[in-house]
């Protein structure tokens, strides 16, 4: 039961500092067109409204609300940081400083957030030891879920959200494909994203070219090859192997002052991943029953598995 409350602490903080930091759009007014034929933008463009919170919001006498986070140092960028020290002039710094001091005062509580060091699996181990020995230590955890071990995924350490009633994850302050896309089965739900953390809505995957190496390559630019799909892996290889270039250098470390060309750059295995995932296919899919299980044996996932390695082979 003690978990059950904190959990649901969570929630009316995040609700309730939702609606006291910001509010709904409202259909924007038709905006108008530019000679590109492209849509312009500004403020004017947009109305905001307030947005009440519908459900009771309660008086927490002063607790003080422990969350154990990620160092600030995890990755550039304010994506995981839940709180600052102060106001610092930039701009989503500022609202999330904002945000928690509203919260804090309208529902009489102390924001604490406790960093750990970069490595998550101390995250994981952290709060496993607190739920082991019931020492409340921490109201509430945030880590990346590839740090939270499969244990944390069935019920061992974590609480089903969906049994936790004053959540009302059907809001909009909650991200509904997320929540549809990590629910187990019929109703199994062990971690959610909402507007409390910027992690879950901040990465998103793209693939970046540089105009003016394609024209001094004398290339067609791809976006005709986008629009009609036949932009493919063995066409970005083709563009890729033309380029690549030592260029006097004895190996291909990357420097501040070498004199590679490179045709792909990527952080660490994220890029290959994505490419991957952008075939469509993925490692793991729901079965009949909306259990993850493997999706080795999925020809078509293998087939896009093997372009990859083809496409950017090793220097």
């Amino acid at each position: 039961m003690k978990i059950k409350r904190i959990t649901a602490l969570l929630a009316l903080i995040a609700a309730a500092s939702a609606a006291v930091s910001c509010g709904d759009t409202a259909a924007p007014a038709p905006a108008p067109k530019t000679e590109t034929g492209t849509t312009a933008l500004s403020e004017d463009s947009f109305t905001e409204e307030v947005q009440e919170y519908p459900y009771e919001i309660k008086d927490f006498g002063g607790y003080v609300f422990k969350v154990l986070n990620q160092d600030d140092k995890l990755w550039d960028g304010t994506t995981h940081i839940l709180d600052f020290d102060s106001e610092s002039g930039e701009p989503i710094n500022d609202a999330i400083y904002t945000r928690n001091r509203n919260a804090e005062e309208k529902l009489n509580f102390k924001l604490e957030v406790i960093k750990d060091v970069i490595d998550g699996n101390s995250i994981r181990k952290k709060m496993e030891q607190s739920v082991l020995s019931a020492d409340d230590a921490y109201a509430e955890v945030y880590l990346p879920l590839n740090y939270s071990g499969s244990t944390s995924f069935t019920g061992e350490y974590t609480m089903n959200l969906n049994d936790i009633e004053t959540l009302h994850l059907t809001e909009s302050w909650w991200n509904q494909a997320f929540i549809s896309s990590a629910t187990i089965g019929d109703q199994l739900l062990y971690t959610s994203i909402d507007n409390f953390n910027l992690m879950g809505i901040a990465w998103s995957n793209a693939v970046l070219f540089n105009k003016n190496m394609f024209e001094s390559y004398v290339y067609d630019l791809p976006y005709d090859a986008v629009r009609k799909c036949a932009w493919t892996y063995d066409m970005m290889y083709s563009l890729i192997k033309n380029v690549v270039n030592l260029n006097g250098a004895d190996n291909w470390d990357a420097t501040s002052d070498g004199s590679c060309t490179y045709g792909f750059v990527t952080e660490h295995s994220g890029g290959i991943i994505s490419l991957l995932s952008g075939s469509g296919e993925f490692l793991i899919q729901r079965n009949d029953k909306n259990i993850p299980e493997l999706n080795i044996r999925n020809q078509r996932l293998i087939a896009a598995y093997h372009s990859l390695p083809q496409a950017f082979p090793p220097p």
